[in-house]
């Protein structure tokens, strides 16, 4: 009896260790859990299993608790979370889910909401959030800025690698590709 009650109390740990404490499968407990919407924040550890294995390929554990930190430093606060719709790419699942944020100016005292969406994906019939690792982001507005279109489409293209619905990739992937179209039309004037 002993046995088995230190086995159960092991497998109980380990399940909550591993992000397993919430029932994977379901997108609105997963997205609960890891926004926590009116409750204090999830930790970074803890917040870095629900990385999609590709995006935790691509960013550390470090640079994602940064990520984080900004956040937390600036006062932003979840305050409602909503799965949308879901979507297919490339044989994979993928669901938007509508996150609402308030945060307080730090200069004007004035207080702000905003309402974004986030791009989760199914692996093994688990919800992983999806984030484009922030070298690539940096490596895409370097090149956009010093006026390397192809490099910055290429960038483009590889962060919706990870997120096919990511709209800040598709801007930046339509300005660049505006920009090499002026270049190749002046080219030819």
């Amino acid at each position: 009896m002993q046995k088995l009650q230190t086995l159960l109390l092991c497998l109980l740990s380990a399940a909550l260790l591993n992000g397993c404490g919430v029932d994977q499968s379901d997108i609105n407990k997963v997205t609960q859990e890891y926004y926590r919407p009116g409750k204090p924040e999830i930790s970074a550890k803890d917040a870095y299993k629900y990385l999609s294995t590709k995006s935790r390929e691509g960013t550390t554990l470090q640079e994602f608790a940064e990520t984080l930190l900004t956040n937390a430093n600036s006062g932003l606060r979840i305050t409602a979370v909503k799965p949308l719709e879901i979507n297919s790419s490339g044989g994979a699942k993928y669901i938007s889910v509508s996150v609402t944020a308030e945060w307080k100016s730090a200069k004007t005292g004035e207080q702000y909401k905003d309402v974004s969406t986030a791009t989760w994906v199914q692996e093994k019939n688990r919800w992983r959030t999806v984030m484009i690792p922030p070298a690539l982001w940096n490596e895409e507005k370097r090149a956009a800025k010093n006026g390397d279109y192809a490099t910055a489409m290429a960038k483009c293209e590889e962060m919706l690698s990870f997120d096919p619905y990511n709209i800040g990739a598709y801007s930046g992937l339509y300005f660049a590709m505006q920009r090499r179209s002026e270049e190749h039309t002046s080219e030819l004037q």
